[in-house]
């Protein structure tokens, strides 16, 4: 397995955008290139911490950039 860790600081008035485009990006994602999926959090001090799960780092990199899926 693969794992990507990804971390933000994100305005409070943004914070809703974030969450709903990394669901959405999450379930298309796994849809289109099999990956395993992804989880958010927020952390104690304020940042957004996300993880995906990939089968492996060549699924992830035929997947293409997240810049690619967060325009969807």
């Amino acid at each position: 397995m693969f794992a990507v860790v990804y971390r933000w600081r994100v305005r409070p008035e943004k914070e809703q955008l974030l969450v709903d485009g990394w669901h959405r990006v999450t379930l298309a994602i796994r849809q289109e290139c099999g990956s395993y999926g992804s989880r958010l959090h927020r952390a104690d001090d304020g940042t957004w911490v996300a993880y995906a799960r990939w089968p492996d780092r060549e699924t992830r990199e035929a997947c293409g950039t997240p810049t690619r899926w967060a325009r969807r």
